[in-house]
């Protein structure tokens, strides 16, 4: 109707909608039920409707943000979480 710049949208969706959406989701999104995942999702695909682009999914964040903080954690060997990562037989994974 008001004919926004994409852009404009995006950044809004960014730092009001999607920062709400994805506060601690490290913690909570795991023990999410199916019909949360799925409400949580509709929000995402109603914006991306509305901003006419492609937006991750709220699982693509999650997975982003965990591999984030286990890389994190296993760089600082004085995290409490350090000794919960442990390399393979192999040497090359955790």
């Amino acid at each position: 109707k008001y004919k926004l710049n994409s852009d404009l949208l995006l950044t809004f969706y960014r730092s009001s909608i999607e920062s709400l959406l994805t506060y601690c989701i490290t913690v909570w999104y795991g023990s999410c039920t199916k019909a949360d995942r799925v409400r949580l999702q509709s929000v995402v695909k109603t914006a991306q409707k509305i901003i006419g682009c492609p937006l991750p999914s709220m699982m693509d964040i999650y997975s982003s943000r965990c591999l984030s903080r286990a890389a994190n954690i296993i760089k600082d060997s004085s995290h409490p979480g350090f000794n919960m990562f442990r390399l393979l037989p192999s040497g090359k994974r955790y």
